[in-house]
């Protein structure tokens, strides 16, 4: 994580994954992987504000209706990285709104279809979160979808929250 205002960066005190067994190598969620910051952000108390707090009711279950996607990504090609020149990294999110497309049959992976074309190149979405919007009684609430391994022809593929925090549950608690 860069500090450009300090000149400098901080780095993982590891990661965790989920064991690459045969069994789990059909499923997409074997891509997920997890950076352990929680030394850093002990020692560096402003750095926490960057992280999610994932808490149980923020995370999206199967059996809720969705409403709409909006997922959120830094495709390659939308950035300026100009370091060597100006000491400048100008990173550019792209907000994507998406209806619901058919289900995939890896249980720990999600699909959502671009209301819009992909006009673009959609190289470096990965890692990027998706949030859904579900009706509890007469309220909108948005909740945490998951993590973008992969997308294209308009469709973004995520790995499912519940997946995410099952990886989280298992390696940090």
């Amino acid at each position: 994580m860069l500090f450009l205002d300090e000149n400098t960066y901080i780095s993982s005190a590891g990661y965790t994954r989920f064991n690459t067994s045969a069994k789990q190598t059909a499923s997409d969620a074997v891509d997920l992987c997890a950076f352990d910051f929680s030394e850093q952000v002990e020692v560096k108390t402003s750095l926490g504000r960057r992280f999610f707090t994932l808490r149980n009711n923020d995370v999206l279950e199967d059996t809720e209706e969705v409403l709409g996607y909006h997922a959120y990504g830094c495709p390659f090609d939308d950035q300026n990285y100009d370091v060597l020149d100006n000491n400048h990294v100008g990173t550019v999110i792209r907000s994507m709104t998406c209806d619901l497309e058919k289900a995939s049959s890896d249980p720990a992976l999600g699909s959502c279809r671009l209301l819009g074309a992909m006009d673009f190149n959609p190289n470096g979405l990965s890692g990027g979160p998706v949030f859904a919007t579900v009706l509890h009684g007469e309220e909108i609430v948005v909740k945490f979808a998951g993590i973008i391994n992969r997308a294209g022809g308009g469709i973004i593929h995520f790995i499912k929250a519940k997946s995410v925090q099952r990886l989280l549950d298992f390696s940090f608690a």
